[in-house]
């Protein structure tokens, strides 16, 4: 999680002293419902910058490689376990 300390600069509920509720919230989630496992490799990349709140899912199946980037953490995991 990529969040800025100084909380002008992120995105409402995104500054430092929330990223811990964020990350929990993205936890939790990820509990409950299982990503596709990658082949090989995977990530989830989440910025919570006022300029650019984006969450970045990319994954390897194959020779094929996937990617899902929002706004939204938990949308781009909705998006990403829908996925079969």
């Amino acid at each position: 999680m990529n969040s800025p300390s100084d909380p002008p600069y992120a995105v409402k509920g995104g500054a430092a002293k929330d990223e811990k509720k964020n990350a929990q919230e993205i936890v939790n989630y990820l509990e409950d419902y299982m990503l596709p496992a990658p082949h090989n490799k995977g990530i989830i990349s989440v910025s919570t910058w006022k300029d650019d709140p984006t969450t970045t899912i990319k994954w390897q199946e194959e020779k094929a490689i996937y990617q899902i980037k929002t706004r939204s953490a938990i949308d781009a995991l909705k998006m990403a376990v829908s996925m079969k």
